[in-house]
């Protein structure tokens, strides 16, 4: 949870290809992340990307296309969204 966001893209790609070395053809991801989702989100998903820019080198919050990208350069898809609060969505992942 909330480990993507901490991260640029080339990073996250490294991560989940490290992820997918102990996968087989059925796993799938459970993704709950603070999702950008319009351009007027709540206060809490503000204050974290601050926190983002200033903490974390290359760290970004991604909207869903913007995870849906980063995911099919592992040959994953999106198959579903689940919005747990005013911050956090749960993507499930799975193969193409």
């Amino acid at each position: 949870m909330n480990l993507l966001h901490d991260f640029d893209d080339i990073k996250c790609l490294d991560i989940l290809r490290s992820c997918t070395k102990h996968c087989d053809s059925n796993t799938k991801f459970l993704i709950i992340e603070d999702i950008l989702m319009d351009e007027f989100e709540p206060k809490e998903a503000i204050m974290h990307g601050l926190r983002l820019s200033v903490e974390c080198r290359g760290g970004k919050q991604r909207t869903i296309d913007e995870l849906e990208s980063v995911f099919l350069n592992i040959n994953y898809k999106l198959e579903k969204t689940v919005k747990l609060n005013n911050v956090h969505t749960m993507l499930a992942m799975g193969p193409l």
